[in-house]
C-alpha cells in the first residue's frame, strides 16, 4: 500500500471533509516517527507495532586477498505484534476454508479422502 492508498483508506473511513487533512495528518506522522527515530527513541504502538534503531557490529570480510571493514551504523527495524500476526494467520485460514467450501460436494470428498490416505500412510512410516 502506498502513502495515497493509505490516505485514500483513510479519508473514506473518517469524518473529515477533505482528503488533505488526512493527507496531514499521514505526513505529520510520517515526520514525527522519523525525528525520534534519529533521536534514538522506540516508537511502540501496543498490539500492532514495535519501531526503532538498533547498531549494527563493524564487520571485516576479504575480497580476491584484500581486506575490507566496515563501520558500525544504525539501522532501523520494524517488528509487528504478536497480535496482528495472529489476526494474519487467522484470515488466511478463514479464505482457505472459504475456498474448500465453494468446491462441489464431489471435489470436497476427492480431497477429503486423499488426506485420509495420505495420513494413514504418514502413520505407517511412523511405525
Amino acid at each position: 500500500m502506498t502513502r495515497q492508498q493509505l490516505i485514500e483508506e483513510v479519508s473514506k473511513n473518517c469524518s473529515f471533509t477533505s482528503r488533505d487533512g488526512v493527507e496531514f495528518i499521514v505526513k505529520l506522522l510520517e515526520q514525527t516517527i522519523i525525528d525520534n527515530l534519529i533521536k534514538g527513541h522506540t516508537i511502540m504502538l501496543n498490539s500492532f507495532l514495535k519501531i526503532g534503531i538498533k547498531a549494527t557490529k563493524p564487520r571485516k570480510f576479504t575480497i580476491k586477498g584484500k581486506k575490507f571493514e566496515t563501520k558500525s551504523k544504525a539501522v532501523a527495524y520494524v517488528k509487528v505484534s504478536q497480535v496482528v500476526n495472529k489476526k494474519i494467520q487467522k484470515q488466511q485460514e478463514v479464505n482457505f476454508l472459504d475456498l474448500f467450501a465453494s468446491f462441489p460436494i464431489d471435489v470436497q470428498k476427492k480431497y477429503v479422502k486423499e488426506a485420509k490416505r495420505q495420513i494413514e500412510a504418514e502413520k505407517l512410516k511412523l511405525q
